[in-house]
């Protein structure tokens, strides 16, 4: 139980980490590159709820595994781990179902993002649009944190282990 529970916590925290930072440094980036902001914007936006569902999903599985192996795990890093995951939940909840229900209300004021950048509408979506990059930058650095304090079993290596038998 404590190995398979290990794998999926792992296997969470990976996927929380690796899906946030490929969505957040690669393919936000590229979109924006390729299309006029008006569109790369509405292309993120319809991306943005499927986000919020896998990294959410991926936080909870965590906090599910930690919950379970409980009582295998040392006692602080345990502790540590637990209010990792659920302030990680917490700051995901805000974003998702407070902060950015603000910006799209904001965002549909707006006429358009490439031009007038000093309207007031424009400045509260850059505020709020800066608050939403730096929760999630924050949610980024709670799993890296998360996957460093992850257990790692170590096995101790014997001769017959090696990959061709040598």
């Amino acid at each position: 139980m404590r190995a398979i529970g290990s794998f999926f916590y792992t296997l969470a925290l990976a996927l929380w980490v690796g899906g946030g930072a490929l969505y957040t440094f690669v393919l936000t980036p590229a979109i924006f590159a390729a299309y006029p902001r008006n569109t790369a914007g509405e292309i993120v936006g319809t991306m943005m709820p499927h986000y919020f569902r896998f990294q959410s999903t991926a936080a909870a599985v965590a906090a599910l595994v930690v919950l379970a192996l409980w009582r295998s795990w040392p006692g602080r890093r345990r502790a540590v781990c637990l209010a990792l995951v659920f302030g990680a939940i917490a700051v995901q909840s805000f974003v998702q179902w407070r902060l950015y229900p603000q910006i799209l209300e904001v965002k549909s004021r707006v006429a358009s993002f490439e031009s007038a950048p000093d309207a007031p509408e424009r400045r509260r979506f850059r505020s709020l649009h800066g608050v939403s990059m730096l929760l999630n930058l924050l949610i980024l650095a709670d799993g890296m944190v998360l996957l460093a304090l992850a257990p790692v079993r170590r096995v101790p290596k014997k001769e017959s282990d090696s990959l061709f038998g040598e």
